[in-house]
């Protein structure tokens, strides 16, 4: 009988290892590309989606676990002016930097209840934009962005993220290509409504990869073949 015991406690000691390296597993970097529609919001437009033109882009990212990452991304995108303006379209190559965060714990379905396949984010940084004839003008901008993750397999995650820009310093007030549109309502330099806005709504899919080394929480160790087992039997 005590035998029984001791192999049916071996036993169940291997399954809960087994278990826990049977999850789905997590991966620390993430490539993606995105395209969607760009607009501006300044001195010309007061409301948002107005002349909406393209925006296209790429963006890697490193996550230290399933709610917090760093990411960093390349887009450019087109902007377009109201006709009565006579102005040109402006296009703009935008780099930066974000810290995102998941308001679930992200990743495929699994035994805890806590990770979901669906979650949306948040993310904030700082970057910098090129633009206007040959991108000789330039300006840095914080970028803001509210999005949703699907994680439709273990690799691949599909994402909606709407990026709002707001540019300061610098060539900032040049985004119309027209200095008769610089700081048209005469705000002082400190109030941030003096500043140009770009906005862009995309849809992205990204393919992750670098798979995290996994651990036996049970066994202490990543080779759960070292175990060791001692029985004790006690005395009559």
């Amino acid at each position: 009988m005590k035998i029984r015991k001791a192999i049916l406690g071996c036993v169940m000691l291997l399954a809960s290892c087994s278990a826990l390296y049977a999850d789905i597993p997590f991966y620390l970097v993430e490539w993606g590309v995105m395209g969607g529609t760009s607009y501006y919001v300044g001195d010309l437009h007061e409301h948002i989606f107005m002349r909406p033109q393209y925006a296209a882009g790429m963006q890697v990212s490193y996550h230290f676990n399933r709610r917090w990452s760093i990411t960093a991304k390349s887009q450019f995108c087109e902007i377009g002016f109201i006709k009565s303006s006579g102005l040109p379209n402006n296009r703009l190559i935008n780099t930066d930097v974000t810290a995102e965060y998941n308001f679930f714990r992200f990743d495929m379905r699994q035994y805890d209840p806590r990770i979901k396949p669906v979650t949306p984010y948040i993310a904030i940084g700082l970057g910098w934009s090129l633009f206007g004839k040959k991108f000789a003008d330039n300006s840095m901008y914080v970028p803001f962005v509210l999005g949703m993750k699907w994680k439709m397999a273990p690799h691949w995650t599909m994402n909606i993220a709407w990026q709002h820009q707001i540019h300061f310093g610098f060539d900032s007030d040049k985004i119309e290509n027209s200095a008769n549109y610089d700081n048209t309502y005469k705000l002082n330099k400190s109030n941030i409504i003096r500043y140009d806005l770009v906005s862009t709504l995309t849809l992205g899919i990204s393919f992750a990869f670098a798979q995290k080394p996994k651990k036996c929480m049970i066994c202490k160790d990543e080779k759960p073949k070292k175990i060791k087992w001692e029985q004790r039997v006690p005395r009559d």
